[in-house]
């Protein structure tokens, strides 16, 4: 299999799994408060479990515990400087979902909110599509097992990105 049909499937993967996630947000109104609360908690309890319980020991299994502590450390640092960047208070902003209207500052603690999860989710399609290639390159049913688990573990990516939005 070319490198066209593994890129192929590898876009895909981050579009659907996170367009999936999207989709379901704008399907099912989640944006009343105490649902808009319970699904932003779940979702990154999903993405924080995954990664504790998955990827860190993955990481200290394939490197060392060193570039494993390294590796987050760098995460949460970029993530913080992403979030230092991002605007957090506009009075004037105004931001309407499906049951209601958000003015001010709680209108830009969401938006904030949404695009920071959108950043950090851009940077770490990175490394998903790397992961993607990497096993096409070395057996193709593997390559596509990746890409579809990874587009499972897009969809709460996806509606922990609209939710706030």
């Amino acid at each position: 299999m070319g490198v066209t049909h593994a890129t192929l499937v590898g876009i895909l993967a981050g579009i659907l799994g996170t367009g999936a996630g999207g989709l379901l947000v704008l399907l099912i109104d989640f944006s009343a408060g105490a649902c808009l609360s319970f699904l932003l908690a779940a979702s990154g309890g999903i993405m924080i479990s995954v990664s504790l319980m998955e990827l860190v020991p993955e990481a200290v299994e394939v490197g060392s515990q060193g570039w494993a502590a390294l590796g987050l450390l760098l995460g949460v640092v970029i993530l913080f400087v992403l979030d230092m960047w991002l605007p957090h208070t506009h009075s004037s902003l105004v931001v309407r979902g499906k049951s209601g209207v958000y003015h001010g500052e709680r209108a830009a603690k969401l938006r904030s909110a949404g695009l920071l999860i959108g950043l950090g989710i851009a940077l770490h399609n990175l490394p998903e599509g790397l992961a993607i290639g990497a096993a096409y390159a070395h057996q193709q049913s593997l390559g596509f097992g990746v890409a579809l688990m990874i587009a499972i573990h897009n969809i709460p990516e996806g509606m922990a990105m609209a939710v706030p939005l």
